[in-house]
């Protein structure tokens, strides 16, 4: 066996540094505070967030899709897409009013229009 004499084994030890260093990320803020970039860790296969229970789907589902409802920083939950809630007094029947200027899609409308009938 062979034994490290001290310039050797500080060869090594700078060369680890130099591996370490040139192998971390690289973090850095983005310069456009309007757009939000999303680097999902896979790829995305399944985009229905009701028939899978991936993770992936899930924040996609949620950067993408709007939701009546929504849950802050501290995870209370707080309309998103809703104006306001009522609720009849036998708590079976719950009326949404969206927001002003919410466009919906012409199925989701014909859906509602179903729902409503």
């Amino acid at each position: 066996m062979r034994s490290l004499n001290r310039r050797q084994f500080g060869r090594g030890a700078l060369a680890a540094g130099v591996c370490t260093v040139l192998s971390a990320p690289s973090v850095r803020a983005q310069k456009d505070q309007r757009t939000l970039r999303f680097i999902p860790q896979a790829e995305l296969k399944v985009f229905d967030p009701v028939w899978t229970t991936a993770y992936l789907t899930r924040n996609h589902a949620y950067l993408v899709y709007d939701t009546l409802f929504g849950t802050d920083e501290s995870l209370h939950i707080k309309p998103q897409m809703v104006d306001r809630t009522t609720i009849s007094q036998d708590g079976m029947r719950y009326t949404f009013t969206l927001r002003d200027g919410l466009q919906s899609l012409p199925s989701f409308t014909a859906l509602h229009k179903r729902l409503i009938s």
